[in-house]
């Protein structure tokens, strides 16, 4: 089988079975070693490693780190032109280099592979490093440039007349416009993309969509449809190669629980079914986003007074949502540090009601003081979030006079 017949065939095993992908590729890395077929054997060695990134289980990412590097000594003086090999080794490398959070080499790895694609004119592989650079910008908050990469990568597969890449492209915008709360495109853009999923029989395609439908429902307070969907989503994954996926829904599952005043049962999600599964994929983003729905539930709970409005109470909640804070500033995500800064703020409000009136005053308008900045360095001063920031801290600093 051709390195080209080797990676189409992976890819349609990819969208229905992950289990069975990895099988088949790993089944391939022995075949063309016995066959000496360098060109397949990088093929196959590249498309496990980004099988094994995308699962982000520690072994697997050594493991994936150790294929990329036997994919590179593979190409490395190729007898004949493999430009598009070489290419996708760069993507490749790029994910990899992201995931460990080295984004100066991530972005300079993924730039080379665009230009090579772009030199080889391959729209497709052109398309999949858009994706990856716009996914990244939408990380640390810089959106303009993310929704540049993405609304260029749908257009090139347009281009290309590729149903199934565009559903792809539909659930990245769909995602961007949900982060920066432009709400409106959303639906359609999930929705499409969950019908060419279900006409693929891609249930990765269908985990996608309807969690980003549920998000939608969240954003929009229809705290029902929003658990429906989750568990829909989640009745498609299988662990333990979906365990990334499937603490993800259980965190978007504990917020439609909070939203829906089950308090409890919301704080047992993140305790049971997503803190420990996170912490198992040593994921520490996952681990911020999950330590900043606990502090917000806990939030809550000293809200609605099933907790007392005590020293020890206040600080759990405060140190849980710090230790988030200094996750997201470690991991360069400017939008979740001002968010987590933001719920900080929530609760030195409520502490203004207490006995700790003045001890808790201060840190109000400090909270808000920096979460404002952060927006500010990464061009969201003038956005809805901001705005409320900034009314908040004039009362906040109206209490402090």
């Amino acid at each position: 089988m051709q390195s080209a017949e080797l990676l189409e065939q992976g890819q349609l095993l990819r969208r229905q079975d992950r289990a069975s992908a990895i099988h088949y590729f790993e089944k391939w890395l022995n075949i063309a070693d016995e066959r000496t077929d360098r060109l397949a054997l990088a093929t196959a060695s590249m498309e496990l490693a980004l099988e094994l990134i995308e699962i982000s289980q520690p072994e697997g990412l050594l493991r994936a780190n150790s294929l990329l590097q036997k994919a590179e000594d593979l190409l490395k003086n190729y007898p004949s032109n493999c430009d598009r090999q070489k290419a996708y080794l760069h993507y490749c490398q790029g994910i990899w280099a992201l995931k460990q959070n080295n984004l100066a080499d991530g972005i300079s790895l993924l730039q080379a592979a665009y230009q090579t694609y772009e030199q080889i004119n391959d729209l497709e592989g052109l398309a999949l490093t858009d994706d990856a650079l716009g996914k990244y910008y939408a990380t640390i908050g810089d959106f303009q440039t993310a929704l540049f990469h993405l609304e260029r990568s749908l257009s090139l597969r347009q281009e290309l007349d590729d149903e199934h890449a565009k559903a792809i492209s539909f659930g990245h915008l769909g995602r961007i416009h949900l982060q920066i709360e432009e709400l409106d495109p959303v639906e359609d853009l999930f929705q499409t993309s969950l019908e060419i999923g279900l006409a693929y029989e891609d249930e990765v395609l269908r985990i996608q969509a309807l969690s980003g439908l549920a998000q939608l429902a969240i954003a929009r307070s229809q705290w029902q449809l929003a658990i429906a969907m989750i568990q829909e989503a989640l009745d498609l994954t299988q662990e333990p190669l979906d365990t990334k996926r499937v603490a993800y829904l259980s965190l978007d599952f504990a917020e439609a629980l909070l939203g829906d005043d089950r308090l409890e049962d919301s704080l047992k999600s993140i305790d049971l079914e997503v803190m420990p599964r996170f912490v198992k994929l040593q994921d520490k983003v996952g681990i911020a986003v999950a330590k900043r729905m606990r502090g917000r539930i806990l939030y809550r709970r000293l809200l609605d007074g099933l907790d007392t409005l005590e020293e020890d109470t206040i600080e759990i909640a405060e140190d849980t949502l710090l230790d988030a804070s200094m996750l997201f500033e470690q991991a360069k995500m400017p939008q979740e540090y001002a968010k987590t800064l933001y719920d900080l703020a929530f609760l030195y409000q409520l502490c203004l009601n207490s006995r700790f009136k003045y001890q808790y005053q201060g840190k109000s308008v400090r909270s808000l003081e920096l979460a404002l900045n952060v927006l500010e360095q990464y061009n969201q001063g003038n956005t809805r979030l901001a705005s409320q920031m900034e009314a908040m801290l004039m009362h906040a600093m109206g209490g402090a006079l």
